[in-house]
């Protein structure tokens, strides 16, 4: 049994602690920032990402027990928000082009003085398509990462099946990519599929450089993609043997609008 003072110590210090705790929650409450059409373009990118995380987690955590149908809408709700922060930057950026513009270019010039009136504009124009060809590849991983199992190949053939859309295509090629091992020849395929459309086939080729790099695929498939989508190694990259050596980069290539490609008469 307990001496009286040490009980009143034990009561003092538990109601010590349900204050302090009471407190930090307050203090987390107050800080909280609900999401309103007014935020700025940041917090409501921050939503946006962080929406995309919460979702995927949700169906992958509970990919055995959530019926079929919710599955679907919850999959179909992540690839949705992603894709619609995608299309919010590219429009904001757009109607704030001009502006977006002066800021790189005087960061242009601090790095290169020397460059002035075509020139620059040139440097101009491939720095805006690559920071945007970057925030795709960007947002396609986020959404992939997020959401794509093993567990879910029959909810993604599904969803993917009624999606035609050219950026549904991007993200279902990322999450099979991924997580499973798609054949070579659809890839090749696909990519034959979109390439007038440079930007788009720009991600692609992004894609497929990371599984090729980081993923354990067949000899054969992986030099068919080396070659096929002209990733710098070719033949030599299989034969090197150290992580270093068989890093395989991009070489720089022109690109465009990233709109569906269209169908030659």
């Amino acid at each position: 049994m307990n001496p009286p003072n040490q009980d009143k110590q034990d009561e003092t210090d538990t109601n010590h602690e349900e204050d302090s705790g009471t407190a930090l929650t307050e203090r987390y409450q107050k800080s909280l920032i609900k999401y309103d059409d007014e935020l700025d373009e940041f917090t409501k990118a921050a939503f946006a990402l962080k929406m995309i995380e919460l979702v995927g987690q949700l169906v992958k955590s509970f990919a055995g027990t959530i019926k079929a149908p919710l599955k679907r809408d919850l999959i179909v709700e992540c690839v949705d928000v992603g894709l619609r922060l995608l299309h919010s930057i590219f429009k904001t950026n757009r109607e704030n082009l001009q502006e977006l513009g002066d800021i790189l270019k005087y960061l242009i010039r601090q790095q290169n003085s020397q460059l002035k009136g075509q020139s620059l504009e040139n440097r101009l124009d491939e720095l805006i398509i690559l920071i945007h060809n970057g925030m795709a590849y960007g947002i396609i991983k986020k959404i992939a990462q997020s959401v794509g199992h093993v567990d879910l190949k029959d909810s993604f053939t599904d969803v993917f099946e009624s999606k035609a859309l050219l950026s549904y295509r991007m993200v279902e090629t990322s999450i099979r990519l991924d997580n499973y091992a798609p054949v070579a020849k659809k890839l090749i395929d696909f990519g034959k599929e979109i390439k007038d459309n440079k930007f788009a086939y720009n991600v692609l080729r992004r894609l497929i450089a990371d599984y090729v790099n980081y993923s354990e695929i067949d000899r054969e498939q992986r030099q068919k993609l080396v070659e096929k989508f002209k990733l710098t190694g070719g033949a030599e990259y299989l034969l090197n043997t150290t992580k270093s050596e068989r890093t395989i980069h991009l070489k720089p290539r022109k690109t465009g609008k990233f709109l569906p490609p269209t169908k030659k008469k």
